[in-house]
């Protein structure tokens, strides 16, 4: 008999979902984090992107402040009904830091950006939330966790979400500057 015969079926996905994921992984696509399980019905969905501008650039070893963010919640969809009027948001006041280890180099692949911002809903109330968003240079992604301390979904969090991250294109020569996320799911519970 063949060796897949005698791994079992359960195994056997188990490696199926593995080599899929890897697969994904090598053409360059992030995988989102599993979500507890009442992230679904939790208090509202969107799809979020954003821009981190740094100033001056981040090199390993240093740090830097966050001098601008371009950031939206989009398409914001309410499963409990309890947010239903909330249906987009952009973000402003922004601030914060950003960190790096020692390494060789100008452009870090470690890094964490800590800091708070404001979101602006459709609605016109405000929302005041704290985040941090950490990398994995192995996978081209980061992990962004963000907690809502204030107005509309206060004390509402985001599950951890992996997001997949660009740097400048100038990164190795004149250190990281700005980051920019591609659009990600994300749900407040």
């Amino acid at each position: 008999m063949t060796v897949l015969h005698t791994i079992g079926s359960r195994a056997l996905a188990r490696l199926g979902v593995l080599v899929a994921s890897l697969a994904m992984a090598v053409a360059g696509l992030a995988i989102p984090a599993a979500s507890p399980a009442h992230a679904a019905v939790g208090d509202l969905t969107c799809t979020a992107a954003a821009t981190v501008n740094l100033s001056p650039a981040l090199t390993p070893g240093g740090s830097t402040t966050i001098s601008s963010v371009n950031g939206v919640f989009d398409n914001c969809v309410s499963a409990n009904g309890k947010f239903s009027r909330l249906a987009n948001a952009g973000v402003e006041n922004a601030s914060g830091t950003a960190s790096a280890p020692s390494a060789p180099g100008q452009c870090p692949a470690l890094f964490t950006i800590k800091g708070g911002a404001t979101l602006v809903w459709n609605t016109g109330e405000r929302s005041t939330l704290k985040f941090v968003l950490s990398t994995n240079p192995g996978g081209g992604t980061a992990t962004l966790n963000i907690t809502v301390t204030n107005g509309p979904l206060e004390d509402d969090t985001i599950a951890p979400v992996v997001v997949q991250i660009n740097p400048n294109l100038d990164c190795v020569t004149n250190g990281l500057k700005s980051i920019t996320t591609h659009e990600t799911q994300v749900f407040f519970v």
